[in-house]
This record gives C-alpha cells, structure tokens and sequence, in this order.
C-alpha cells in the first residue's frame, strides 16, 4: 500500500463521493412523483423489494469511486434506506389519493355557477 497525499486524488475522490450521495438521496423525491403518477404503488414497490435490494447494490458499486468494498457498503445502506421512506411516501400519496377520491364521490353540493332545477 502507497498513501496517495496529492490534493488532486484527494479533491476528486471527494467531489465523487459527494455527487454520488446527492444522486442518491434523489431516490424518495423519484419515487414520490412515480407514486404520484401512479406508476408504482407501494404494494408494488414492497413485492419487488428483493430486487430493488439487488439493484440498489449493483449501483452502489458502479457509483462509488475505486474498489474498496467500505464505500459500496457506505452508498448501499443510505439507499435501501431511502428506498424504505419512498415506500412510506408513497402509501401516504395513496392515502391522500383514496381520500382525495372518496371525498369527490360522496360529494353532493351542485358544482358553482349551475343553475338549481326544483
């Protein structure tokens, strides 16, 4: 092993290590908008939990700089993390949704501006 000490790698590295991160923590407001457009819905992102697990790890590793395994493991567990509130999010967008719905379909009062018939 060498200590690599020029400001250069170091800089890099941590430049790299910094637009990883904020990559990642992008995943919850990703999810709340598919959510939102009802792409997923969380039983779905629950069914394919093991999946996403796998994936988040592949990415992990294609994101962090060098191959030091500590890193990966680093990214990896924010993600599935993160992954977690996205799927909390994502059943109170349902929540508010179902609501939202139920709201308009037990809704009687004439829309505004109609003309009442007696």
């Amino acid at each position: 092993l060498q200590a690599n000490l020029e400001i250069n790698a170091t800089l890099g590295f941590i430049v790299k290590m910094l637009m990883a991160f904020g990559f990642v923590f992008e995943l919850p407001i990703v999810i709340m908008i598919l959510s939102w457009m009802g792409i997923v819905t969380p039983e779905f992102l629950r069914a394919k939990r093991r999946h996403a697990i796998v994936l988040i790890t592949v990415l992990a590793s294609f994101i962090t700089p060098g191959d030091v395994i500590v890193l990966t493991f680093m990214m990896m567990v924010p993600l599935i993390l993160l992954y977690e509130v996205g799927i909390f999010l994502s059943v109170g967008i349902y929540r508010r949704k179902a609501q939202r719905d139920q709201e308009f379909e037990t809704d009687t009062t004439p829309p505004t501006g109609s003309v009442e018939t007696q």
